[in-house]
């Protein structure tokens, strides 16, 4: 049995329900970029997560704990700016959002 990943069976369910469209999961290479738009999309979120990440990650290795969330570990602004890149949705304007 071969694995396949939930992005492959996800393309095969989408085009075995709707064959004359195109999928809407784009299979790309790493590091390939998807388009201006996405980027600028998407751009604010990543560094919105990367301070949080670093934190955890750093936590993490100091203390042999896998940590779950960066609360505590980073200010309180810089938490929710990370919640909020990972659950605000895409069809709002993240850059512009306050913390306030």
């Amino acid at each position: 049995q071969v694995f396949r990943g939930w992005r492959t069976f996800a393309r095969q369910k989408q085009k075995q329900q709707f064959p004359e469209t195109e999928c809407a999961l784009p299979h790309r290479p790493v590091g390939q970029r998807v388009s201006i738009e996405v980027d600028a999309d998407v751009a604010p979120r990543l560094l919105a997560l990367e301070p949080a990440l670093l934190a955890q990650h750093v936590q993490a290795v100091a203390s042999n704990t896998n940590m779950h969330t960066s609360r505590g570990l980073v200010p309180n602004d810089v938490h929710l700016r990370a919640n909020a890149a990972r659950h605000v949705a895409f069809n709002e304007n993240f850059a512009a959002l306050s913390t306030q």
